[in-house]
């Protein structure tokens, strides 16, 4: 036997877990914090709701509308 070989030749190959095992632990976290807070939370976009998400648009693109018009109106009067 060749004590000179490499690790990776002497290593053995380990299946990669599949991708809900690997995020078991992850996903336990999130929802023991779900159910300490009491209800569940949105952990990405796609999971808002769409009636929120309108709001949300609508009411930013009302804040971005009165800070173009109060800056345009302060430019006039200088």
């Amino acid at each position: 036997m060749n004590s000179r070989r490499k690790l990776h030749e002497t290593e053995l190959y380990v299946e990669p877990l599949p991708e809900e095992e690997s995020r078991r632990p992850f996903n336990s976290v999130l929802r023991h914090a779900d159910t300490i807070a009491g209800f569940r939370t949105a952990k990405h976009g796609g999971q808002v709701k769409k009636w929120y998400r309108v709001y949300a648009w609508i009411s930013f693109l009302l804040f971005a509308g009165t800070m173009i018009w109060n800056a345009v109106k302060f430019l006039r009067q200088m």
